[in-house]
């Protein structure tokens, strides 16, 4: 990526980058812009590593960048799992996970297609409009949250929900004329005879997923279109106005998964009689 265009006013002022979007939780976000964009501005944050002098009653910030906006201890373990990540997927190859991607984007709007009563939202064919990996749909007379609840709960799949940061592009592909407005099939449900949030559906595919991932997912949602009101008397809009839904009686218990303070003991103990 080049930051640099032919024509000056299409440069790259600011590129901004979330670590944890390419498999590095926990990681620092990267910014990477023209100096002059901060100098002479106060930092967001002062702290350590900002000033270079400081007395009863004032402070110099330091000019050095990065330093004057990374206030406080860096993150480095982030840094060094973000730093792995991007060397892993340049020794695999964006073209590589392009190419991967765009086959299995393909292979779900196909198999999505044919689910009667599933909406998709954006072009169905790659050649006709370009699209990344990502796939947002709604089920006919069914809120987004109810959809989303049941595949987490009885499939195992997890997806995301609501308007995803993104409202206004959200309203226009539901068809809402604006701001105010709410189209009459955009929100209602039959499954409570009530309105809900409008939102969609979100899938989305990383380097781990494979075509039995697209078929468990459509088989899911074939399953829960049919089959609605099997799941209905289970589930109660969450009194929050989201948009979500929750069982009625199930409730995930983290330390069924995973308890911190057991593995840890078990550690201790292990080290101790080494």
């Amino acid at each position: 990526l080049s930051v640099v265009a032919e024509d000056p006013a299409e440069n790259l002022d600011v590129l901004v980058m979330s670590g944890h979007k390419i498999y590095a939780p926990g990681s620092p976000g990267v910014i990477v812009a023209r100096k002059d964009l901060f100098l002479g501005l106060e930092p967001e944050e002062i702290g350590g590593g900002v000033v270079t002098f400081v007395d009863a009653r004032r402070y110099t910030i330091t000019d050095r960048l990065p330093d004057r906006e990374e206030t406080g201890t860096p993150n480095i373990p982030g840094a060094l799992a973000l730093a792995a990540t991007l060397y892993l997927m340049g020794r695999i190859g964006m073209d590589v996970i392009e190419a991967d991607e765009r086959q299995l984007t393909q292979y779900a709007l196909d198999r999505f297609e044919a689910i009667p009563g599933l909406h998709l939202y954006g072009s169905h064919r790659l050649e006709v409009a370009d699209r990344i990996g990502v796939i947002t749909f709604n089920i006919e007379g069914l809120p987004h949250g109810f959809v989303t609840a049941v595949l987490n709960d009885y499939f195992g799949i997890a997806v995301r929900n609501e308007c995803f940061c993104a409202q206004p592009f959200v309203r226009q592909l539901l068809g809402i004329a604006d701001e105010h407005g709410v189209a009459p099939d955009a929100c209602m449900t039959r499954v409570h005879d009530a309105t809900e949030k409008p939102g969609m559906v979100r899938v989305s595919f990383g380097l781990y997923n494979t075509r039995a991932d697209v078929d468990a997912a459509a088989e899911a949602l074939r399953h829960i279109a049919e089959h609605a009101e099997d799941y209905a008397p289970h589930y109660v809009p969450v009194p929050d106005g989201s948009g979500d839904f929750r069982h009625i009686s199930f409730r995930f218990r983290p330390r069924d998964v995973f308890d911190l303070e057991r593995e840890v003991d078990t550690w201790l103990a292990s080290a101790l009689q080494g």
